[in-house]
């Protein structure tokens, strides 16, 4: 449901020219990197490996997920994004009767969400640009939710897909000048209830601060190709999930990650590639926590 990994295509390599559209520095690690301009089309993908641990029956939890992104500016204002994910979880754990180790897992084509953004605000200068963005969207449970593997149904966190609907909404900022970037965005997803069960609401955000690092000052002319490093700020709250009408306590956490990265761009082009490592993390009790997360992808402006 909130998650990615990556497959790429050769055939996609021979698009990376047919356009003149030129490609530009934007998050790694938010949608915000993921809006076109008008008449402008985008195609992504990125590749997401995360793993987690718990102290609890010494759980340790490796995803996979690759998110395939298509967006297109409608007008000038006015965008649609779409984001189809397959991802892959595994969990080992120790049994509490036996001691053996336990392995179950899951994977399949997971949530679709679909994202209209406007601009609502943008103030330019001859060496500066700012904008603002609201964001509304749908996830859609595309995938299965009821997979089982011989001891059962699997628990919710290894499901493809959550199997609930749930509306998003979100605000983004953008400043830029000649040398610098800097993005804020923040999303909150508000589950439904499907099965008598509603997970926890979530509430994200990202900061991003990009400095081009190669040319380290810009020729007369704009080069066709840059070189980018970013640090981000990526951070989550989630609240408590319902079972029957009724809020499970100790089930909600709060976790911030620092996610330094590199991005290359060339052209209608980009790549690029990040890690994210834990720098806050205050969740419940029993709940994973994140040890590292690396993420890669790619986009082409068509």
């Amino acid at each position: 449901m909130k998650g990615q990994k990556i497959i790429a295509s050769i055939l996609v390599i021979g698009l990376l020219f047919t356009s003149i559209n030129s490609a530009k520095a934007d998050p790694i690690n938010s949608i915000n990197g993921f809006t076109p301009a008008k008449g402008q089309g985008i195609f992504a993908v990125q590749y997401r490996s995360l793993h987690l641990t718990s102290s609890v029956l010494n759980q340790d939890i490796g995803a996979t997920f690759v998110p395939t992104v298509l967006g297109y500016g409608i007008t000038e204002k006015l965008t649609a994004v779409g984001v189809v994910a397959w991802r892959a979880t595994e969990l080992q754990f120790d049994d509490p009767f036996s001691g053996d180790r336990i392995q179950r897992d899951g994977a399949g084509l997971g949530d679709t969400e679909i994202y209209f953004t406007y601009r609502f605000l943008t103030h330019d200068t001859a060496s500066s640009t700012q904008r603002w963005q609201a964001y509304l969207g749908l996830g859609v449970p595309a995938g299965r939710d009821a997979v089982s593997d011989r001891f059962g149904r699997l628990p919710a966190s290894l499901q493809p897909s959550g199997g609930v609907l749930y509306p998003i909404y979100g605000l983004s900022y953008k400043y830029s000048n000649l040398d610098y970037q800097f993005d804020f965005s923040t999303f909150y997803d508000q589950f439904t209830t499907e099965n008598d069960i509603s997970p926890g609401n979530l509430w994200a955000f990202n900061f991003a601060l990009a400095r081009r690092i190669w040319p380290w000052t810009l020729p007369e002319f704009e080069p066709d190709s840059q070189l980018t490093f970013m640090v981000e700020l990526v951070g989550s709250w989630t609240g408590n999930t319902e079972i029957l009408g009724v809020e499970q306590q100790d089930t909600n956490g709060f976790e911030t990650l620092i996610a330094p990265g590199l991005q290359f761009t060339h052209k209608n082009l980009v790549l690029d590639a990040s890690v994210q490592l834990p720098i806050i993390t205050n969740t419940q009790v029993g709940t994973s926590e994140t040890d590292i997360n690396l993420i890669s992808g790619f986009r082409i402006y068509l």
